[in-house]
């Protein structure tokens, strides 16, 4: 694959993610997003990573039922596909989650562990993410993913698949339809600036629309 780092450079950038992989239990995002993995997936939305949190009060996660936080990409993305303004504490989300997963939409993260900031609260480069998406353990850690839903006849290889975020996209767009998935987005969606953002909206709307992909609320 190209674009993989050096190894001396690989294990400085291990060095410096690890101080975020081990301030959290990965397993609390694993079992969210399992909970509503659909029966056979239509289409599989790829971003980038769990946001980072220094205030546990405050975490917030895609498949997470009840979010302190804000919910930015959940609302965003659900608009997107259902045309529907989705706003947190007005709506249950546990409904929503499962309209998501009763139209075989998922969503799933390029990296397992946080890395949008460092543990001191600074921002990480795009670059820089880009770089870690692309780690060899990374990236064999989502083939193995996609393998595997593959192996429980959850996904195949015509599963359409979104890229959410241009980090992702640059990482990852080529590699994974050199593996023969279909990436349906052929420029990167960027992550919401805000709740609603229309780029987003707009993307990803045209993108099912072209495809032919009908959803039902």
């Amino acid at each position: 694959m190209q674009g993989l780092l050096a190894p001396r450079l690989i294990s400085i950038v291990k060095i410096k993610m690890s101080l975020m992989f081990n301030q959290f239990d990965l397993s609390k995002y694993r079992t969210a997003a399992e909970k509503y993995l659909p029966e056979k997936i239509r289409v599989l939305f790829i971003a980038e990573s769990p946001p980072f949190f220094a205030d546990p009060t405050k975490m917030a996660y895609f498949f997470f039922e009840r979010c302190p936080g804000n919910e930015m990409l959940f609302s965003t993305i659900f608009q997107g596909i259902f045309n529907y303004q989705y706003r947190k504490n007005e709506d249950g989300k546990k409904e929503f989650l499962c309209k998501f997963q009763e139209n075989g939409l998922w969503l799933m993260d390029a990296v397992e562990y946080p890395i949008n900031k460092r543990i001191n609260g600074k921002k990480v480069p795009d670059k820089e993410r880009i770089q870690i998406i692309r780690q060899p353990e990374n990236y064999r850690k989502l083939l193995r993913s996609l393998s595997k839903l593959r192996e429980n006849n959850v996904l195949d290889f015509k599963t359409k698949i979104i890229l959410i975020k241009a980090t992702v996209f640059i990482a990852l767009r080529e590699a994974l339809t050199a593996e023969g998935h279909k990436i349906l987005n052929k420029n990167h969606i960027g992550f919401p600036r805000y709740t609603g953002d229309p780029l987003v909206v707009n993307a990803i709307n045209t993108l099912l629309s072209e495809t032919g992909i009908t959803v039902k609320l």
